[in-house]
């Protein structure tokens, strides 16, 4: 499980590397998704000086690729795609060499991509719901 300083994208150059949290820790963030019914959240915390550990929310929508184009080291996106697509609530990333990049998606067409299938495969909206 990976931790990140909030504050860190107010700086111009924050300084992000991942952490890894006390098992103490982890283990009530999984209780919490859990107990919430969640297969996927981000949470928020923060250490404070004294060593102590504080909770602010989880956020079963919340974003993370920003922080992968900061720390490229941490393959955020290519874990994300895998988890969806083993279909599997308790997938485990096991280390191994990333085949997807945020950093190469935003370089690529891939964005043209995924725009020309959303326009492909979703159902335009009724016309009787926009009238001019």
């Amino acid at each position: 499980m990976l931790s990140y300083s909030r504050l860190s994208r107010r700086i111009e150059h924050p300084d992000i590397s991942p952490i890894n949290l006390p098992e103490w820790v982890k283990s009530q963030c999984l209780q919490l998704m859990e107990y919430f019914g969640l297969v996927y959240g981000c949470i928020d915390l923060a250490l404070d000086k004294a060593g102590v550990y504080w909770f602010f929310e989880v956020n079963p929508n919340g974003q993370f690729l920003g922080y992968e184009e900061i720390c490229p080291s941490v393959p955020l996106l290519d874990t994300f795609c895998e988890f969806l697509a083993s279909g599997n609530p308790h997938y485990f990333r096991k280390q191994k060499r990333p085949r997807v990049r945020f950093k190469d998606f935003l370089k690529s067409d891939g964005t043209q991509t995924s725009l020309a299938w959303q326009q492909k495969h979703t159902q335009a909206p009724a016309k009787h719901i926009y009238q001019d």
